[in-house]
């Protein structure tokens, strides 16, 4: 049987989505009291950011026609700017975008060095 690709291609699908939507112009915006309870109190909180407006997570991603509803969620779920409302590996794992995914072999394949 050959070696499973690491990391799988689904993940590696949503991991560029997730290094692509990370840009503030991306999708999120700039945070902001409505958006992010409390932000304005972190020390390095500016009020003169740029004020760029969050678009929707699809159009912020590059090839958005590759990766389905459910990855589209589980990359807005990753990158929620409150931490409390991000997504836990642990549910990430469960999420429906990961439903093809042969849980039983997740973490026994060796990394490459």
């Amino acid at each position: 049987m050959p070696a499973a690709a690491y990391p799988p291609p689904r993940a590696r699908c949503v991991e560029r989505a997730l290094t692509r939507a990370a840009r503030p112009r991306s999708c999120l915006g700039t945070p902001n009291e409505s958006l992010w309870q409390g932000v304005s109190q972190l020390p390095d909180f500016k009020t003169n950011f740029p004020k760029w407006h969050p678009k929707p997570m699809r159009e912020a991603m590059p090839h958005a026609d590759r990766i389905d509803d459910h990855g589209v969620d589980l990359v807005a779920q990753c990158l929620a700017y409150t931490p409390n409302q991000r997504i836990v590996a642990k549910d990430a794992l469960n999420h429906p975008y990961f439903n093809g995914l042969n849980k039983e072999t997740v973490g026994t394949v060796p990394l490459p060095l």
